[in-house]
């Protein structure tokens, strides 16, 4: 985990998407920006639709 960083990008989140995403959700995004090679790993592997899935998150994460 990116130590120095790591509440810094948790109050961008927050700041950027305040109640608009769930808890769990905040907590995905952070996991990806942390370590983002293992965290696709993972989403490759449960996403059913892995398109729909970049679709989503590309549009969600833009204003990061």
């Amino acid at each position: 985990m990116l130590k120095n960083a790591s509440g810094v990008i948790k109050r961008k989140i927050d700041d950027v998407f305040g109640n608009s995403l769930r808890e769990s959700e905040k907590a995905a995004l952070a996991t990806l920006i942390y370590y983002p090679e293992q965290k696709i790993e993972l989403i490759k592997n449960a996403e059913e639709d892995l398109e729909d899935w970049y679709k989503i998150n590309l549009y969600r994460h833009r204003t990061l």
